[in-house]
């Protein structure tokens, strides 16, 4: 019977182009440029980040191991097959966040009321609390992309899970979230409206106008070929539009499906029937038309923007760190924060994790001051991420009392942290941790025992002193002035003339997630 057969799988094609007159209510670019969705190669990427933690911070047992009642190895087996790439033997003992080794996390259902909360908190799997905190805002994409790099962080160990329970049950890890139209993970107006104040003034400022406003001649260039060749000006979503496209494989429209073949200035030898009219290379040059406005706003005024609208953001990375610096970094924050002692989360997770967009990544990094940003000139790219590690300061030497001199100089409190973009080490451009703020200690350590030209970590006070001032829940989030929108806009034209007269996946994808280790530890030498 024809009813009885497997019903066939097949796709749909989904196009914006069925209104074509006029032509500005047609999409171009092939694909629906929807916001909302993970892109297939984005899963990939973030597995490969989960798998990158798990191989830097994760202490691996062979599954064929002997496993003692209390968890111990009692006999190692060796195993060539191994489709996790297990790296016991060579991970640096410091930068164990989770021991597999020595703790067997397979037994943990069998808590009873009679055990204590550090009992059953000894016995969590490293993806449950207290050892995880997973935040994300309720973003379709937000919320995949933390939960599959969580699966290549430990979907070995969730799988092995799933089968202790059976199929009536299924491990869970619980994700924390809010309402999307009232989160902090992200710029929002609607909760601080000041934000919208304060960025119109960027907008009307006489350096944004000179570089991105009508009178210029690049924005000029960009706008007519929007309007002319692609149904209209898009120049916000223009990035992400175009990235998302070619990161399908799906098809360019003819005037941007040049990327790679001409230089940033559109002056170079390469030449195509669009040359004449709208210069080469005008992929790259779009998409920079497109995010260096939204950079210019987050650094603008001293980040004022990026610093007001990360306060709350701050605040819950702070409250999983806070736990275990010293009593007297608590104090300080709390001076300007007088909530956050009660936001503290106790006991604090290893690790706390927050996906959320690359817009909130620009926004963290602004808020951290001018140099960590000096560069403006890019934008985050698809499956971007930001690590704060939390270390013990632990000196090893022979006693020195120079070493220990340089050390207690260097790391007062006793902690450090770490800070790395997508692979980059940014702790020197921290205000106070550079090589010049520290130029009477006599050797400045990487943590390995090598000496770099700058630090990779500096004391923890630092930080806390960057982030004290804006680092708040209770944000100065009325308008000042009664301005509306328009009026504002109209004042940023006339600012424009006078000027001539005188003279940001469907949407973006990024992790970011933060680290902390109880014992670390790092050497202090020359």
């Amino acid at each position: 019977d024809e009813d009885d057969e497997d019903p066939a799988m097949f796709l749909f094609d989904k196009r914006y182009n069925a209104l074509r007159d006029p032509p500005q209510l047609r999409n171009e670019l092939n694909g629906t440029c929807q916001i909302g969705q993970l892109l297939l190669r984005g899963y990939v990427q973030e597995y490969h980040n989960g798998r990158m933690l798990r191989k830097t911070y994760v202490k691996e047992i062979d599954d064929d191991d002997e496993i003692g009642e209390n968890g111990d190895i009692i006999q190692e087996i060796e195993n060539d097959n191994d489709e996790y790439d297990r790296n016991s033997n060579d991970i640096d003992e410091s930068m164990v966040l989770f021991d597999l080794s020595t703790f067997n996390y397979t037994n943990t259902d069998t808590d009873t009321d009679t055990d204590t909360d550090a009992t059953k908190n000894n016995r969590a799997r490293p993806y449950e609390e207290p050892h995880l905190y997973y935040r994300a805002d309720d973003d379709q994409r937000t919320l995949m992309s933390g939960q599959v790099l969580l699966r290549g962080l430990f979907g070995d160990l969730l799988s092995k899970h799933s089968a202790e329970l059976g199929v009536h049950s299924d491990p869970t890890i619980v994700v924390h979230t809010a309402d999307r139209n009232r989160d902090v993970l992200s710029r929002n107006f609607d909760v601080c409206p000041r934000l919208s104040e304060l960025e119109e003034e960027a907008k009307s400022s006489v350096e944004y106008i000179r570089l991105y406003g009508n009178e210029n001649e690049e924005a000029q260039v960009m706008k007519r070929m929007m309007e002319t060749e692609l149904g209209g000006d898009f120049q916000s979503s223009a990035h992400d539009c175009m990235m998302s496209t070619i990161c399908t494989d799906r098809v360019l429209p003819d005037i941007l499906n040049d990327y790679g073949k001409g230089n940033a200035n559109g002056d170079d030898d390469y030449e195509d029937t669009y040359s004449s009219a709208y210069g080469t290379n005008r992929f790259e040059r779009l998409s920079k038309y497109s995010f260096l406005p939204k950079n210019f706003i987050f650094r603008y005024n001293k980040s004022a923007v990026a610093k007001l609208a990360s306060g709350p953001l701050w605040v819950e990375i702070l409250s999983n760190l806070l736990p275990f610096l010293p009593q007297s970094m608590t104090d300080l924050i709390s001076n300007e924060n007088n909530n956050l002692s009660s936001k503290l989360r106790l006991p604090p997770p290893k690790l706390a994790l927050f996906s959320a967009h690359d817009s909130t990544l620009h926004m963290l990094l602004a808020s951290l001051g001018n140099d960590i940003f000096s560069n403006g000139d890019f934008w985050a790219p698809f499956a971007s991420y930001f690590v704060i590690e939390l270390h013990d300061v632990i000196i090893e030497g022979d006693g020195n009392e120079n070493i220990a001199g340089s050390a207690d100089s260097l790391f007062p409190t006793g902690k450090a942290f770490r800070l790395v973009f997508n692979g980059q080490v940014l702790t020197s451009k921290i205000e106070g941790c550079s090589n010049d703020d520290n130029s009477n200690n006599e050797s400045n350590s990487n943590g390995n025992g090598d000496n770099d030209d700058d630090l990779e970590l500096c004391d923890v006070s630092k930080l806390i002193q960057v982030l004290r001032p804006f680092a708040v829940s209770e944000r100065s989030c009325d308008k000042v002035n009664n301005s509306t929108k328009e009026e504002v806009r109209q004042m940023s034209v006339a600012a424009g003339v006078g000027i001539s007269i005188v003279s940001g996946l469907l949407g973006s994808l990024f992790t970011f997630y933060y680290l902390t280790r109880r014992f670390p530890s790092m050497s202090i030498g020359n």
